[in-house]
């Protein structure tokens, strides 16, 4: 039987198909390439808006732009008996993972992601039975991971490159302002050590200024004292807040902590407070402390005080006169309430937080100002972290290898500064000055009195605890006894600290 008209008008079809199918699969290639040019078209663009955004989101967040690049590897040795797992991420807060591996025991390891503008990495070091650690790893630092007694660490054993200079070792005219701060002092202690690898305690001629965290900084750098043994008793703090949530209010105690390790009864002789280069912002009550409310009432009226003023102080008889001094710059909530001190003319008043009446305490115009926050919340800086960082660490304290990264942070932010912006500060500075400055030594100083009579001073003065604070007026009375004084007795300072320093500088 023959086969219908359709049929062979389909056998025709298939016959010719080889022709047309090849023109079918011209034309689908065709429409493949140009959808995936335009597409990624659109990719790019979504991509170069997605930028754009992000640049406005940090310019309005107040974060300065990171134009440097940082490179050389992080050495790692694994002295364990097991194998370990190796997982490096970005150290800022995308925390975009960069790489993973697995080493065994008696390996070493360089991680080397190349030329970028990462200075640092997140590593986090895994063995079995679910032991871990934690912390910021730095470019040309080495490290080893050992286990012993079952506890599982981490070390530094090399130190990151540092560069030297004595670009601010004799230069008149220049000054530094460093912000209230809170916790992220932090940030603030790596910048003055970038400052001291500059030659700033030597100059006889610098002058600083600071207020609450930003004074302690200030008096701790040009005093010499080592910045990264302050991070590591800050670090030893926030492992106490992470253990008991309280703790994180004893800011004041935890202050008073770190100075046994470097204050004694003779620091106040340092040519640095003698000569009275180094400010400290205290908030003062416009009253007496004895001054009964209906007398400051009728003083307000008739507009002879006000409620509470700057000031500045920077002349000391002893030590623990420049010390309680810091205790008030720094006292805002977390590190303590109002307390009585006596002021220039010998009365009694309330003093507080410097950041209340003097955030920035600046020297003069030309003065180089450091602020730990990149928020926009508060007065612009010369320098401040090239990336965000939140506002509420200044509050509560972040994890410790967070902690360094912020101090590693500002160590490389004020390098990158004074690479490409202290020739044109100092310049403009010294042109300002109205003579030639004169010429003196460089400035040295040795401690002659290791005493500590300073603390017992401070003690008799300052509140520690919070029942004092809250019961003693804003004085701490001879028959209350803070809790914890055994860590702020005369023992706790000299060799015994620095050594327990240095061993928790080395641990994770």
């Amino acid at each position: 039987q023959a086969p219908p008209p359709a049929c062979e008008s389909i056998g025709s079809s298939r016959a010719a198909a080889p022709g047309m199918w090849s023109k079918f699969k011209d034309a689908a290639g065709r429409v493949q390439a140009e959808l995936k040019v335009v597409s990624k078209e659109i990719q790019d663009n979504l991509t170069e808006a997605g930028k754009k955004l992000n640049e406005e989101l940090i310019v309005a967040a107040g974060v300065h732009r990171r134009r440097k690049l940082y490179g050389g590897p992080v050495a790692i040795k694994n002295c364990t008996t097991e194998v370990v797992e190796l997982t490096f991420s970005k150290s800022n807060m995308s925390g975009g993972k960069l790489q993973a591996e697995a080493i065994g025991p008696d390996w070493d390891y360089s991680f080397d992601p190349g030329e970028s503008k990462d200075f640092d990495f997140l590593l986090e070091v895994k063995a079995s039975g679910g032991r871990s650690a934690r912390l910021t790893a730095i470019r040309s630092a080495a490290y080893e991971v050992r286990c012993s007694g079952g506890a599982f660490t981490v070390e530094q054993v090399r130190l990151p490159e540092r560069q030297k200079s004595d670009s601010l070792a004799s230069a008149p005219g220049l000054s530094f302002s460093f912000s209230a701060s809170g916790w992220l002092f932090v940030y603030q202690l790596g910048v003055a050590e970038c400052l001291q690898q500059h030659g700033i305690t030597r100059n006889p001629h610098m002058r600083v200024a600071g207020a609450s965290g930003g004074a302690l900084t200030v008096a701790t750098m040009m005093y010499g004292c080592d910045m990264r043994a302050l991070r590591d008793h800050i670090k030893e703090c926030v492992c106490r807040v992470n253990k008991n949530v309280g703790q994180a209010i004893e800011l004041r105690k935890f202050i008073l902590e770190a100075m046994q390790k470097f204050v004694r009864d003779g620091s106040i002789k340092h040519p640095v407070f003698q000569s009275g280069r180094v400010e400290i912002a205290v908030s003062e009550a416009g009253f007496e402390a004895t001054q009964s409310l209906t007398s400051r009432v009728k003083a307000l009226s008739k507009g002879e005080t006000s409620i509470v003023k700057g000031k500045r102080k920077k002349e000391f008889g002893k030590t623990s006169e420049a010390v309680i001094a810091l205790l008030a710059s720094a006292t805002m909530g977390i590190s303590g309430l109002p307390f009585k001190m006596k002021n220039e003319e010998g009365k009694e008043v309330k003093v507080a937080d410097g950041a209340i009446t003097d955030f920035m305490p600046t020297i003069d115009k030309f003065s180089i100002t450091v602020k730990p926050f990149s928020d926009g919340l508060f007065a612009s800086a010369d320098v401040s972290p090239t990336e965000f960082v939140p506002g509420s660490y200044g509050l509560w304290p972040p994890q410790p290898s967070t902690i360094d990264h912020l101090y590693e942070l500002g160590y490389r932010d004020m390098d990158a500064w004074l690479e490409e912006m202290l020739p044109e500060r100092l310049a403009a500075a010294q042109a300002a000055l109205p003579e030639p400055a004169p010429e003196l030594p460089p400035v040295e100083f040795e401690c002659a009195d290791d005493g500590m009579a300073w603390l017992d001073e401070v003690l008799a003065a300052v509140p520690m605890s919070w029942s004092d604070q809250w019961g003693a007026g804003g004085r701490r009375t001879s028959s209350q006894q803070p809790p914890g004084e055994e860590s702020l007795s005369t023992g706790g300072g000299g060799a015994a600290a620095d050594g327990a320093a240095a061993s928790a500088a080395a641990s994770v």
